[in-house]
């Protein structure tokens, strides 16, 4: 609707400027009053609320290195990686595997989407429970995020660092196995799939 904006502000504005009070002015100093107390009113409640990304800032001395994976428990939290200047993309877990399609419009419906159009970049972002030693028992930090409930579901969150928590969502910290293979955070190399 942008492009229609403009001209519909001209025809707005002609129609105005020909009535009376805006040909002497004083409607005219009237309306720019009322525009700009509308204009700063708006920042003013945009700057009040609490931006997206903001309800889960990683405390100071928390910093996501270069290498780092960052990976997702059940949910898409679309703000993350743009709050969080990633450069790299998120593994997100879930049921991937043999799930029928999702009947709703959200955001398993748009990966499973886009993953039809680079099934290999999906088949490492898309990360299933079985593939869960392999990821975290590595020789790297990983960052878990998901719902502040998330060891309901995953015990084994026990094992890593809680970092940030509010009252929606939940960041924990898993410094990883100091070589490939090992047992770690309370997981084995043959962990079950969850049951849905």
């Amino acid at each position: 609707v942008l492009p229609v904006l403009a001209p519909l502000a001209c025809v707005v504005a002609r129609r105005i400027l020909a009535s009376g009070p805006m040909r002497e002015g004083r409607g005219l100093k009237a309306a720019a009053a009322a525009a700009m107390a509308l204009c700063l009113a708006g920042v003013g409640t945009l700057v009040a609320m609490p931006q997206p990304g903001a309800r889960l800032r990683l405390p100071a001395d928390a910093r996501i290195g270069p290498d780092d994976q960052v990976l997702m428990l059940d949910s898409y939290i679309y703000e993350i990686p743009f709050y969080w200047h990633l450069r790299a993309p998120v593994m997100v877990l879930g049921e991937w595997k043999n799930r029928p399609e999702p009947e709703r419009d959200d955001w398993r419906k748009e990966l499973a989407d886009a993953a039809r159009f680079d099934e290999a970049r999906a088949s490492r972002l898309l990360v299933d429970a079985s593939r869960l030693p392999a990821i975290l028992c590595a020789p790297r930090v990983t960052w878990l995020v998901g719902p502040n409930n998330s060891q309901l579901q995953h015990p084994w969150l026990a094992g890593t660092k809680l970092v940030a928590v509010n009252d929606r969502l939940a960041v924990w910290r898993h410094d990883g196995a100091a070589r490939r293979g090992s047992h770690c955070a309370g997981l084995s190399d043959d962990l079950p799939e969850r049951q849905p």
